[in-house]
């Protein structure tokens, strides 16, 4: 409604703003000066967070570009094309195979060092499996084991300072430890009765998930590195049902491993997921072929794996929920025991 202006009231003046205090200025530069401080100190940690960014867990996330900001451009497997087995590497396009070993033996099992710059394997090049340590360019090949029983399935804790293996030193099929360099080895598993096979670190590195069993009921078990702690995380009973395999995944803490369980002959098998503690379990291949050596990308996004869905067996790749199936190699012969380069440091 509009005022009557006869009635309005009368407007007021308002008074003039009181002058400026003589130190106003001195605030004003105390407050820039201030703001300027903040400023180069957010600057300053910003970069020590860049800087630190693959020891802090979560915070590379934040300097990521993609989803392959923690992973390698290539993967290594071994390959059978020449007779016996090789090992090679493969860009993750299928691009660039290159070949890093070339003997009369059969070099298998790789897995890279955290920082990308090594690749441990096991070999039977001078007479039984042993475990041994190349450059990520197949240059300064070294002997880790020289046991007269066989040693295989080498594999990087996520520090880089001790690898796990399997040892038949002991007369059975036993997880142990040992230094990089060889050194000080130790005796993780202790089951006289059945063969423990497989090791994968936790990312804390303080526990292994490992398949055990006897015949062929082969199931997934969880052990602290001390010994301690023995848990079983998959309860096959049926013969013949096998679950083995496993790569912990140290970004998404998933672990994934192979198995015949869902499948409709014993060479069935499948890629699986499920939580550290064996619950969630979630099957990502539907195949009536066999889908096997599951292989976690570095960041968690995707699995390196081997199947002869299309004939022999090949190397593929594919999204961490099972999509987006590719297939990397293609020849005549098998290739197998894929693993995925963390990013070079």
């Amino acid at each position: 409604m509009i005022e009557n202006p006869e009635t309005a009231p009368t407007p007021q003046t308002l008074p003039p703003p009181p002058p400026p205090k003589k130190n106003t200025w001195k605030k004003v530069a105390i407050g820039c000066g201030i703001v300027l401080v903040v400023f180069v100190c957010c600057v300053a940690l910003g970069a020590i967070a860049y800087l630190e960014r693959d020891k802090i867990p979560g915070l590379d996330s934040l300097f990521s570009s993609g989803p392959s900001h923690e992973n390698g451009d290539l993967i290594a497997f071994t390959s059978y094309r020449n007779g016996e087995g090789d090992i090679y590497v493969i860009n993750v396009d299928g691009s660039g195979e290159t070949q890093l070993t070339s003997n009369p033996a059969n070099d298998t099992d790789t897995e890279w060092s955290p920082d990308g710059s090594k690749i441990v394997f096991t070999s039977d090049r001078d007479g039984n499996n042993n475990i041994y340590l190349m450059n990520a360019d197949g240059s300064g090949v070294t002997r880790l084991t020289d046991n007269a029983a066989d040693d295989a399935s080498p594999t990087f804790s996520p520090d880089g300072q001790l690898i796990a293996f399997l040892s038949k030193r002991n007369g059975n099929y036993e997880i142990h430890v040992m230094n990089v360099d060889g050194a000080n080895v130790r005796t993780v598993t202790n089951s006289p009765n059945t063969a423990d096979l497989d090791p994968a670190w936790s990312p804390d590195g303080q526990q292994l998930i490992y398949a055990s069993g006897t015949g062929l009921v082969i199931n997934l078990w969880r052990i602290n590195l001390d010994g301690t702690g023995l848990t079983q995380l998959t309860y096959n009973t049926k013969d013949t049902f096998i679950s083995w395999f496993p790569s912990w995944n140290g970004k998404t803490g998933l672990v994934a491993f192979e198995t015949n369980i869902y499948g409709s002959k014993f060479s069935d098998f499948d890629i699986v997921t499920m939580n550290p503690d064996g619950s969630n379990q979630t099957r990502l291949t539907f195949t009536d072929t066999n889908d096997s050596f599951p292989e976690w990308s570095p960041d968690g996004t995707m699995l390196a794996f081997v199947s002869n869905r299309d004939g022999n067996f090949e190397l593929y790749i594919m999204n961490a929920d099972g999509s987006n199936i590719r297939r990397l190699t293609n020849n005549s012969e098998d290739d197998g025991a894929p693993s995925w380069q963390p990013k070079p440091r």
